[in-house]
């Protein structure tokens, strides 16, 4: 982003306070919090990087308030999917979303499901 010269906000566990700030309530699988969106605007077009989606608690709350807020998200780009969700928020919420690698866990241990290289 920053080589690049493109704009880009972080969605946080920490509220700010300041001026637009959106909460969003999430609850996933593992958790309930709160998280707080700064710096996105109506009207507004943008990608989604996330580390991992598993349940996809987390994405659709995100999802959801961004298109209350009439925000246009792109596409979903994530590092590792670990659950069922992808297909069910891209049909949900019309919006491609990649996975890098998709895994599953079984009995404690890792297996890779499929893998991107470039």
């Amino acid at each position: 982003s920053v080589r690049m010269n493109i704009p880009f906000t972080i969605i946080r566990k920490r509220e700010y306070s300041l001026p637009g700030e959106v909460s969003v309530q999430q609850t996933t699988g593992y958790s309930k919090s709160t998280l707080f969106i700064n710096g996105i605007k109506e009207g507004e077009k943008i990608v989604i990087v996330d580390d991992v989606l598993s349940t996809g608690g987390t994405l659709k709350a995100v999802l959801a308030s961004l298109r209350e807020m009439r925000v246009e998200v792109k596409a979903v780009m994530i590092a590792i999917n670990k659950g069922e969700a992808l297909e069910e928020i891209q049909k949900t919420f019309n919006v491609p979303v990649t996975a890098i690698a998709d895994i599953t866990v079984v009995n404690g241990r890792v297996h890779i499901k499929s893998c991107k290289t470039g």
